[in-house]
């Protein structure tokens, strides 16, 4: 009798296991294509990523992010995909796609640049300044337009 138990507890394990990596749970910060990530976002602020690595900006509020050195910035310049050891590329192509992405806007005030988390509630995906790995964005969202 012993054993059947045994045999019906390990089957069960197995079972939830199996259904577990065939339907993973989705993650918190998702991976972007390109495509994924060009248009117009809105948040504290608005932001427009074009399909060559362009980047515009309007009254982006980073002061919630990054204190008061970078308040409130508006301007231009490029963005482009991290690795997953939270590097740039050597070209803003270097990453087809990514689950963070790094700003620059040069002629920004103090040369503010600062970097966004994808995040995904439900089915609904944002950006943010920051994450936690588990359960996505703590800092003010971005929605795409």
């Amino acid at each position: 009798m012993l054993f059947l138990l045994i045999g019906v507890a390990v089957a069960s394990v197995i079972g939830v296991m199996v259904a577990w990596a065939l339907n993973p749970a989705p993650s918190p910060q998702p991976m972007l294509t390109v495509s994924d990530l060009v248009g117009t976002w809105s948040g504290p602020g608005t932001m427009t990523f074009f399909p060559d690595h362009k980047f515009q900006g309007h009254d982006i509020d980073l002061s919630t992010a990054y204190g008061t050195g970078c308040p409130i910035l508006s301007g231009t310049g490029t963005w482009q995909f991290l690795n997953e050891q939270g590097s740039t590329g050597e070209r803003l192509n270097a990453y087809r796609q990514g689950n963070e992405i790094a700003i620059d806007l040069p002629g920004s005030p103090n040369s503010c640049g600062f970097e966004l988390t994808s995040c995904k509630t439900s089915a609904l995906v944002t950006l943010c300044f920051y994450a936690d790995p588990d359960s996505g964005c703590v800092s003010p969202v971005f929605k795409r337009e």
